[in-house]
């Protein structure tokens, strides 16, 4: 019996693996050759669909590894550079922060004084201050010029996870496993605003000058943009 035109794009579409051994249009670099069916006003007819190209990247030298690091005694959970791109630093599950010469690889510091783990880092833009959340609950800011701790933060309930400081203005975000966001003042410590909404850990917090001004992520798997003037959220 003569075959329709559905059976004959059927088979043409997914032909036999054995027939096509050798056809040179087969395998993994072969282009489509699929047929579509047509309908115009002399009936229906087979018409080749013409394959899409997908475009081919630019080559680029492979990237290649410079230095490995080696001198914490646990997990490194957060990295953060100075402005000037001179230093970094590092911070451990072995209760340490670590500040690096970005150039050499050097160590130059280490700083103690967290009782747990510590969980994120953040460098001040503006000043020589560097800020650190870890799972003992406590934010802290470290005076780089005296290498010490010259405030902590206390409000959080539990461990703190994410830390941003404002572009423009002298305040610090929080947040944590407490599922909440907190504003701090850098100067008095006070705590500004408390942002709350995500019902788990909030793992992430983000700074900007521009509305929103801050956005959170949370374990919840919601991001919330947040306007610090009037305090409303929005979940995406």
């Amino acid at each position: 019996p003569q075959k329709s035109i559905e059976d004959r794009v059927q088979e043409i579409s997914n032909p036999d693996p054995k027939r096509s051994r050798h056809n040179p249009n087969s395998g993994p670099n072969a282009t489509s050759s699929a047929l579509v069916v047509t309908q115009d006003g002399t009936g229906r007819r087979l018409v080749k669909r013409n394959p899409g190209r997908i475009p081919r990247p630019d080559w680029h030298a492979p990237w290649v590894l410079k230095t490995v690091l080696s001198g914490h005694q646990g997990w490194v959970r957060s990295v953060a550079v100075d402005v000037s791109n001179e230093w970094f630093v590092t911070g451990s599950d072995d209760r340490t922060i670590k500040i690096w010469d970005l150039a050499s690889g050097n160590l130059k510091l280490t700083l103690t004084g967290h009782i747990s783990a510590i969980t994120g880092l953040c460098v001040s833009p503006t000043r020589p201050y560097m800020f650190s959340v870890s799972d003992d609950k406590t934010v802290r800011c470290w005076d780089l010029e005296q290498n010490k701790v010259i405030r902590s933060y206390h409000g959080h309930l539990s461990g703190v996870y994410g830390v941003a400081i404002h572009p423009e203005m002298d305040i610090l975000c929080t947040c944590g496993r407490d599922s909440t966001c907190r504003v701090w003042d850098i100067r008095t410590k006070a705590q500004l605003i408390v942002l709350t909404g995500h019902t788990n850990t909030v793992g992430t917090v983000k700074c900007q000058s521009a509305e929103p001004q801050i956005i959170t992520g949370s374990h919840d798997s919601t991001i919330r943009l947040w306007d610090l003037k009037t305090q409303k959220r929005g979940p995406f």
